[in-house]
């Protein structure tokens, strides 16, 4: 092999190697993606089916209002999930609870119908 034959040889390679690696590293990307937004799912349902049975069972004129800490303790998510899921989903709703002097204390989440 003279030496130009050779060196567009290891280029061929080279760019076959580079094509294989972009290759593998988009799919990993997108896997990771899809996992991301499967979970998301999973957790805004999570969230959307416990609010909509705890309204159900506080009854008339009940709103099955929950506070995050309640729903850290029996969803299990962060505060931060649940505030994000709260602004995302139209079906979660923020209240809030005020105390003796009218100034906001309590943070409640509900299921809007």
């Amino acid at each position: 092999m003279s030496p130009d034959t050779e060196l567009a040889y290891w280029a061929n390679i080279a760019a076959i190697a580079g094509f294989v690696v972009t290759f593998v590293g988009a799919g990993v990307g997108i896997y990771g993606y899809c996992s991301y937004r499967y979970n998301w799912k999973k957790k805004t349902d999570a969230l959307v089916d416990y609010l909509k049975s705890k309204k159900a069972q506080a009854g008339d004129g009940m709103k099955g209002q929950q506070t995050a800490t309640h729903l850290i303790r029996y969803v299990g998510l962060t505060q931060d999930e649940i505030l994000k899921i709260s602004f995302e989903n139209k079906r979660v709703e923020r209240t809030v609870g005020k105390d003796e002097e009218g100034k906001a204390d309590t943070l409640y989440f509900e299921y809007k119908d």
